[in-house]
Order: structure tokens, then C-alpha cells, then sequence
């Protein structure tokens, strides 16, 4: 592929990008310690008003009341406007707690208690009013007393975050936080619903049930990851919550690599979803909480379909450069923003991702009541030979696939990969030279490990580095030696009758 090919992509890979990577700057001031947030505290076996015990210094990352009743305390510094607006204690965490100011009882999250069976379970999100009379300036003890035993599973970090600020509804932080993922539901919809509708409805859309499988479980994270801003989970249901988000990542990474490997590169199928299957395994099994497992797979996801995308544009496929920036991005916000990676902006470089894919199948979707366009010189109401076609493919199916389909043809050692209308392929075990001649009058041969259907050519740079551009923004390059064939073939178009089918294409 030539440099002054590649050039011209670089507009949409700084779009994807920008509007991907735009969005890192605001994390840190979603992430960073609120007014009044505890970070230290002191953690004890037993009140720690009483002398008589031990306590030990630990963060809140640090907290750990799973199947244990334990006693946190830590310092709060109020200013002098703290008695202007009514205060509350907000606590986010995977427990039940009852709350203490200044050693006083000021209210509960549940109700904890060494024994599971008469622990009753805590709110994620809960918010408890400071009485006014208790908000002086100054420094104040906050006590929590915690347990966890009703967890279906062990995590890491059961207490996520203790602050005092002024009061708001429990959920309002965690509206304002994903707000801006809520808002790419209906985006993602949109996307969803046209590749449904393409699929069901249009012949070389029919692959497009990876983007369909993808985009809705996109949506599905999306709805399960957001629904805590909406619904007051007791923390057991939490976990259940966290559970559902990891299976739809799982769903979308491996709907993800489909796609780009079917478009791409079908040999790698296999090998792809086993590495992802891999990667999936070991976040399961070795990432710490649910967020990073969540984040890993996806993260995996990426960087795969980043290597088939980069080997497209390696291969001549100009698509796959905005395709590779896209996949470049998602790696580099879930390494550079983990905060809002899963809260923000995954959701909406999703729709940066489907929106684009759903441009770019437009833009080459045929005319309706077409399936392959005219060749040149051809005129809209020229009669119109019937053409047959071929089983082609490799595996347990194969496909019937009509030459008017076929945008080019790319030798694969013995195989040959097969470049279809609407941005599919297909490996076919044969090799290219017998394939070429199967298909003898349909397509002509411009290299040695290049063959082309003149109908889809765009078009044809005659220099020193000779090529063809085709209607599917792929590149071939013109040999030497084929060069006056090829000059002999696209002269010979004027007046060539174009096999037109209405057959579908070939499945995958």
C-alpha cells in the first residue's frame, strides 16, 4: 500500500482518536477526593473508645469486614461553613455499617453483625444525615462498625470510599458519573438496530450479526454497569450486578474479535478467539476486582483486533487503518484513565466504533434493487447476462458466492482469500493461479499474488509503483509483466454486459 494511500485515512484516525482520547482529561476530576473524604483509618476488633483494645492503621482499599464484625475510625476536618448546608456521611461499599460521629450512634446501612444469618444487608450507595447539631467546625471522629458475610464470593476491596459532604440523594453522585455513558444508549441503539435491519434484510450484510452480537452486548454492559445509578442495590445483588457486567464484556470481546477476523483475516478465526479465550481465563482467575477483570478482557480484545487491523493495512485493506486507531485508543484509555475506563468512556468509544462501522457500511452499501455495481461504461439499462456461481470456502460449510460479488482475490500459500462486496472474505482452500481460471472472464490477474474484478475498480495508477484501487478502498499492485494486460482489460470494459444476481452472500 502506498504512503499517499495511507495518508488519506489519517483524517479519520485522528477523529476516532480525538474523540476517544478527549475524553481522559475530565477523569481526574471525576476520580480525585471529594470535601471531607476519609482515606485512613484505624481499624479495631472492638469500640475504639474502649482502652482496652488494639487498633492497627489501614486505607480504605486496605478495609476488610468480610466475614468478621470490625470497628473503623478516622479523623473529619469541617470548616467554618459547614453548619450553612445540612451534611452526610456517604459510604460506598460492599457491607452493612452502622455509623457512628463523635462516638453517638447516627444511624444504619443494613445492620451488622458477626453471625451472617442475622446480618441484614447494606445499600452499595447509602447516605447518612450528620445531625446539625453535631456539624461544628473542627475536627470529629467518624466510627464505622462493618461486616460482610452475605456476599455470594470473596473480593478484594469490599469498601470502595468513605467522604462527609453535603447531603443529596444516595445515587445522585453515581447519576452525575454516568451520566455521560447513559447517554450513548440510544447511539448504540441506533447502531444495533441498522445492523439488525442490514443482516435480515440485505445480502452481503448478512455477516453483520458480529456487529449486531457486539453492539448489543455493548448496550448490555452498558444497561447492567449504569443501573446502579438508577436502582439502590443491597450489596449482595451488587455482586451480582458486577458478575452480569464481566459476562457481557466476555460477550462483546468475543463478538468483537469475529468481526474483525472475519473481515480480515478468517484464517485467524481460530487462533484469535482461543488467545482471547485465554486472555479471558486469566482475568478471571488473576485480575484482583471485578473493574480490572472487566477492563482486561476488553483491553485484550482491542490489542487483538488492533494486530488483524494493522496486518490489513499491511496487506493493502486502507479500512483497516481508522479500524487499527480505533482499537489503539480503547488500549490506551484503559491503561491511562482505569478510573472512567468502565464508567465513561468505554461506552462512548463504542459509539465512536459502531457509528463508524455503520457509516462506512452505508457508504458502500449497493443501490437498492443492486447487488454488485455496473461495470464502467456499462449503462443502468444494458441487458444483463445470468452468470452462475461458485461453492467457495474452507471448513465444514461452504458458501455459494456469485463472481459479481467478488471485489479481488489474494494468494494465501495454497489458499486464496476471497474479498467480498460489503467488506467480508473468505479463505478458500484452492490456489489462486485454478481459482483465476474457474472464474475466467471475471476476473483478471494484475499480479502474482493478485487477481481483481475490473467491475470494482476505482481506480488504476500507472507509474513506477503501479496499483489499482478498488471499490472497497482496498489496494492491489500492478506487476511489471501485467501491466499492458491489465491496460488491454480495463480498455475492454467499455461495453462489457455485468453479471448482476440476486443471490445472497456467502455466510459465515
Amino acid at each position: 500500500m502506498r504512503v499517499a494511500d495511507l495518508m488519506k485515512q489519517v483524517p479519520k484516525c485522528i477523529i476516532l482518536l480525538l474523540a476517544s482520547m478527549c475524553l481522559a482529561p475530565a477523569s481526574a476530576a471525576v476520580a480525585s477526593p471529594g470535601h471531607g473524604e476519609v482515606t485512613h483509618f484505624l481499624v479495631c476488633d472492638a469500640p475504639p473508645w474502649e482502652s482496652s483494645q488494639s487498633c492497627r492503621a489501614k486505607q480504605t482499599h486496605q478495609l476488610d469486614p468480610q466475614g468478621r464484625l470490625l470497628w473503623v475510625s478516622g479523623d473529619v476536618h469541617l470548616g467554618r461553613d459547614a453548619a450553612l448546608t445540612p451534611l452526610a456521611v456517604f459510604i460506598s461499599s460492599m457491607a452493612s455499617s452502622a455509623i457512628y460521629w463523635d462516638g453517638k450512634l447516627i444511624g444504619f446501612n443494613g445492620r451488622p453483625s458477626p453471625d451472617p444469618k442475622l446480618e441484614q444487608a447494606g445499600l452499595r450507595e447509602a447516605a447518612i444525615v450528620v445531625p446539625e447539631r453535631l456539624a461544628s467546625p473542627g475536627f470529629h471522629k467518624l466510627t464505622l462498625q462493618m461486616s460482610s458475610g452475605l456476599s455470594p464470593v470473596r473480593l478484594n476491596h469490599p469498601v470502595i470510599r468513605v467522604r462527609v459532604a453535603p447531603y443529596e440523594a444516595p445515587l445522585e453522585p453515581v447519576l452525575r458519573e454516568y451520566l455521560f455513558a447513559i447517554t450513548a444508549i440510544g447511539a448504540l441503539l441506533m447502531c444495533a438496530l441498522y445492523f439488525g435491519f442490514g443482516s435480515s434484510t440485505t445480502p452481503q450484510f448478512r455477516t453483520g450479526r458480529y456487529q449486531l452480537a457486539a453492539s448489543l452486548s455493548g448496550i448490555a454492559q452498558l444497561a447492567a454497569e449504569a443501573s446502579r445509578a438508577v436502582i439502590a442495590y443491597e450489596y449482595p445483588a451488587q455482586v451480582v450486578r458486577v458478575s452480569l457486567v464481566l459476562a457481557f464484556a466476555v460477550a462483546f470481546s468475543f463478538a468483537l474479535i469475529g468481526y474483525v477476523a472475519g473481515r480480515f483475516r478468517p484464517s485467524w478465526l481460530t487462533p484469535m478467539l482461543a488467545a482471547q479465550g485465554t486472555s479471558t481465563a486469566a482475568a478471571i482467575l488473576l485480575a484482583p476486582g471485578f473493574d480490572q477483570k472487566t477492563a482486561f478482557v476488553i483491553m485484550s480484545a482491542a490489542a487483538l483486533s488492533a494486530a488483524a487491523s494493522l496486518d490489513a493495512m499491511r496487506r493493502g485493506i486502507v479500512s483497516g487503518a481508522p479500524l487499527f486507531a480505533a482499537f489503539a485508543a480503547c488500549v490506551l484509555l484503559a491503561a491511562l484513565a482505569p478510573e472512567t475506563f468502565l464508567d465513561r468512556d468505554l461506552y462512548l468509544w463504542m459509539v465512536v466504533l459502531f457509528g463508524g462501522l455503520a457509516a462506512e457500511q452505508a457508504r458502500h452499501r449497493p443501490p437498492s434493487g443492486a447487488t454488485a455495481p455496473l461495470a464502467s461504461g456499462t449503462s443502468a439499462g444494458a441487458e444483463v447476462a445470468p452468470c452462475s456461481g461458485l461453492m467457495l470456502g474452507s471448513g465444514a460449510s461452504r458458501h455459494f458466492v456469485m463472481p459479481g460479488h467478488i471485489i479481488r482475490l489474494a494468494s494465501a500459500d495454497d489458499y486464496t482469500e476471497v474479498f467480498l462486496v460489503g467488506g467480508r472474505s473468505l479463505l478458500h482452500p484452492e490456489p489462486l493461479d485454478r481459482l483465476v481460471k474457474r472464474l475466467s472472464g471475471s476476473l483478471i490477474r494484475v499480479h502474482r499474488s493478485h487477481a481483481i474484478n475490473v467491475a470494482h475498480l476505482r481506480t488504476f495508477t500507472i507509474g513506477q509503483n503501479s496499483l489499482v484501487v478498488l471499490s472497497d478502498d482496498s489496494t492491489a499492485p500492478v506487476s511489471r509483466r501485467r501491466l499492458q494486460a491489465v491496460k488491454a482489460a480495463v480498455g475492454g470494459m467499455i461495453g462489457a454486459v455485468t453479471c448482476l444476481t440476486s443471490s445472497s452472500l456467502p455466510r459465515r
